[in-house]
């Protein structure tokens, strides 16, 4: 929506960030970063009401994925009330 601006790239490309790729946590995170946020939003979160209260897939899928857009909203939600009831710098 904006385009970055041109020194932003360029003191960007100059931030030491070796420290970070040396992490091996940090490199596992980035590569399996679609299989993990699957794993722990979608899958685990749907297989414990089957496991623990033996509800139907059904239920456990659709409450799972109401569970993920309530959490979307609410966190927009916050992003909006910040612009709409923050400090305004600008008149």
């Amino acid at each position: 929506m904006v385009r970055k601006h041109p020194d932003v790239i360029s003191k960007g490309a100059t931030v030491n960030m070796s420290d970070v790729e040396e992490d091996p946590i940090v490199m596992i995170q980035r590569k399996w970063y679609l299989y993990l946020m699957a794993l722990c939003c979608f899958i685990v979160p749907t297989l414990v009401p089957m496991w623990a209260w033996d509800e139907s897939l059904w239920y456990a899928w659709h409450m799972t994925v109401a569970k993920y857009a309530l959490s979307l909203n609410g966190t927009w939600s916050v992003n909006s009330a910040a612009h709409i009831w923050g400090v305004k710098p600008f008149d």
